[in-house]
């Protein structure tokens, strides 16, 4: 935390920041630090997404990268971290990767519009950096230490449209939260026929 909350700058004009769902949120950046505040209520199999989520349109093959630093503490199951989604509708497919407050890591997603949200809780310590990576159908979720060594968290196969969003989610959950992250990029994959 800082002893004095820092003035925060816009984002860069490629990020847009919305709240899904009830709740609100808001983003900005300071020295490099990206900060979100959100007092939506997090994931729900039944009313949905409510969070903030600021990200850009991508197309393709792609990963996330982003270090969790700090999860401001509104409650067990306060959030941040990496989303891909289909759309901004609740209905929508999306893969979600997220460091908690306390619970560790958790991976959300819906695999097809519409169908029945599930939960992955993985049994790891909470770890500060987080990756995903879309290639065609295919979804992988990493965690890593130090955005080095990195271990495999969740894989999956999902429909996705050609471009979706891709971006940053959190949520207070029991109250308005805060979370700081850094280190974010979005890169193309590329690869090399030998």
């Amino acid at each position: 935390r800082y002893d004095v909350d820092p003035v925060l700058e816009p984002l860069p004009p490629w990020w847009t920041t919305e709240a899904l769902g009830s709740g609100e949120a808001s983003a900005g950046v300071y020295n490099d630090t990206y900060v979100f505040e959100s007092s939506g209520a997090g994931f729900h199999p039944t009313t949905g997404r409510s969070m903030q989520f600021t990200s850009q349109p991508f197309e393709g093959d792609f990963e996330i990268v982003a270090r969790v630093m700090n999860v401001e503490f509104t409650g067990d199951h306060a959030f941040a971290g990496l989303m891909i989604t289909e759309g901004l509708e609740n209905d929508d497919a999306y893969y979600s990767a997220v460091v908690t407050s306390h619970a560790g890591l958790l991976v959300h997603q819906r695999d097809a519009d519409g169908a029945t949200e599930s939960l992955v809780e993985e049994g790891y310590a909470p770890s500060e950096w987080l990756r995903i990576r879309r290639v065609g159908n295919q979804v992988f979720s990493e965690h890593s230490p130090n955005g080095r060594d990195w271990a495999s968290l969740h894989s999956t196969m999902l429909e996705l449209s050609e471009e979706v969003n891709v971006g940053i989610v959190s949520a207070g959950v029991e109250g308005p939260g805060r979370a700081r992250l850094d280190n974010i990029g979005v890169h193309e994959l590329q690869w090399t026929c030998e």
